[in-house]
């Protein structure tokens, strides 16, 4: 679903609930925003958070740093 950013203001509490099931692009001017539900968004954030702990973990095999200086390194970035 993609909708103006007045058309957003004048019906927010239904585009709020609509967010609950799949996303809302938010068109103003020339951005874009995403509406998404908490879930998503966390859904979201745990693919990165894996992402970047393969990353750690392959760095970490080729000798850059330790297992426990990465995931300090990982805590301190996420936290």
């Amino acid at each position: 679903m993609s909708i103006n950013s007045t058309e957003f203001k004048t019906h927010l509490g239904e585009y709020l609930t609509e967010a609950m099931h799949k996303p809302v692009f938010i068109k103003r001017h020339n951005n874009e925003a995403v509406l998404l539900s908490k879930k998503e968004y966390e859904r979201l954030q745990g693919i990165e958070d894996s992402y970047w702990l393969n990353e750690a973990n392959i760095a970490e095999e080729e000798g850059y740093i330790g297992v426990e200086k990465t995931m300090i390194k990982l805590k301190d970035a996420f936290n």
